[in-house]
């Protein structure tokens, strides 16, 4: 397989929440993409705990369940209710209502996610927005997935910025300074969409 077609591979149309804005060079330079968004910052904290507490209870429930199916499957419902609760607290759609809800005078919390068909990949992403961002502009993205409420954030570069008939732009962009685990998270989060893609026109082709 070529290096363009793994990245076409590699890419996928999906929906997610959106946050962005520009920030300077040096910024992107020294500066962690969390800090852009102080706001969400508890939220991802605990989406990405609860994660890392799943990973480590799996074998133990793996064993549990050897033992006992119904033992197994009570703690699999707490584990669920729990996750619903924590999905409740961190939802973009509330959070998007808080800030709202929030003084005009805090112009960083009034920043509301926006719910976007991306085309995503590895190296970067492309998104209908209205905003007109120039190829100079250096931008803080924050990427939030509906299946789970997990984050990504990042720094990215404007590649092309494309009016469109609607008044809105397509904004391409390459991901800067990516950090393992972001991009690990996204290589998941593209390979679920892909199959969940696959799996809905294999349902599609059966009807």
């Amino acid at each position: 397989m070529t290096v363009t077609e793994r990245r076409n591979y590699f890419r996928v149309d999906h929906e997610l929440m959106l946050k962005c804005h520009c920030v300077d060079a040096n910024t992107v330079e020294q500066g962690l993409p969390e800090d852009q968004f102080p706001e969400d910052k508890q939220a991802s904290y605990l989406i990405q705990e609860l994660h890392r507490l799943d990973n480590e209870a799996a074998p133990h429930l793996s064993s549990i369940a050897e033992m006992s199916r119904s033992v197994a499957d009570y703690l699999a419902i707490l584990n669920k209710k729990i996750d619903l609760i924590a999905q409740h607290s961190s939802s973009p759609y509330l959070h998007a209502q808080t800030n709202q809800d929030q003084s005009n005078s805090n112009e960083a919390s009034r920043e509301t996610p926006t719910l976007v068909n991306v085309n995503l990949g590895e190296d970067g992403i492309a998104f209908y927005d209205t905003s007109q961002w120039s190829t100079t502009d250096l931008l803080a993205l924050r990427l939030q997935f509906l299946n789970d409420y997990s984050s990504i954030t990042c720094f990215a570069r404007v590649l092309r910025c494309e009016a469109q008939e609607d008044q809105t732009f397509k904004t391409a962009c390459q991901f800067l300074r990516l950090s393992k685990t972001s991009r690990e998270a996204l290589r998941r989060h593209i390979m679920q969409a892909q199959l969940s893609a696959i799996r809905q026109q294999k349902q599609h082709n059966d009807d």
